[in-house]
């Protein structure tokens, strides 16, 4: 599914839009642990989360998410928007909490999935 599909559907502000209308998202996680982040991002995968601290920057620099999606429409501190920059990461903040943004993200991938 494109990030773009996903953007529209949540209403999610983008603040950093590298090949957000061409990058694919097959799965994602939804989580706040660093632990957990850490062994579970792998490549098209969008990661939803609370977290925009210096972990979530490290995260970035070190690993292949292909997208991260901030909540509770809490803007990325500056520091983490640079990081997502320099790594050419799409970087978007849904205006819902998880439940509601991992609900509708779930909606369009049972749509997707069913038309096939």
């Amino acid at each position: 599914m494109q990030l773009s599909t996903i953007i529209s559907a949540l209403g999610a502000r983008v603040f950093v839009n590298h090949n957000s209308d061409t990058c694919e998202i097959d799965h994602i996680f939804a989580g706040d642990r660093m632990s957990d982040l850490l062994g579970a991002v792998s490549e098209q995968m969008l990661i939803v989360t609370h977290l925009s601290n210096q972990g979530m920057i490290r995260l970035i620099e070190l690993m292949d998410a292909s997208a991260i999606c901030l909540l509770n429409g809490t803007p990325p501190c500056p520091e983490l928007q640079e990081a997502a920059e320099n790594a050419g990461t799409p970087l978007i903040v849904s205006p819902f909490g998880m439940y509601e943004s991992c609900g509708i993200i779930y909606s369009l991938f049972k749509e997707d999935t069913s038309s096939l």
